[in-house]
């Protein structure tokens, strides 16, 4: 069964919205930043606060890494 990007049909439902990948993707992004700032401002709320550095390399760790 092909679903509706492979045939071109529109979706239908409450996620008609994002019927096309980069929406989508774009959705789940916004989704991980929200997520990511509540637990920043738990942390910082509980008088945990990260350096520059520290945040640097828990957000953008997996992604920053050099392989010569």
């Amino acid at each position: 069964m092909k679903n509706h990007i492979e045939t071109g049909q529109p979706m239908k439902g409450e996620h008609a919205s994002y019927d096309h990948p980069v929406l989508f993707l774009q959705h789940m992004l916004w989704h991980e930043g929200y997520r990511f700032g509540q637990m920043k401002l738990a942390l910082k709320a509980a008088g945990q606060v990260w350096s520059d550095e520290e945040e640097e390399k828990l957000v953008w760790g997996l992604w920053r890494v050099e392989v010569w």
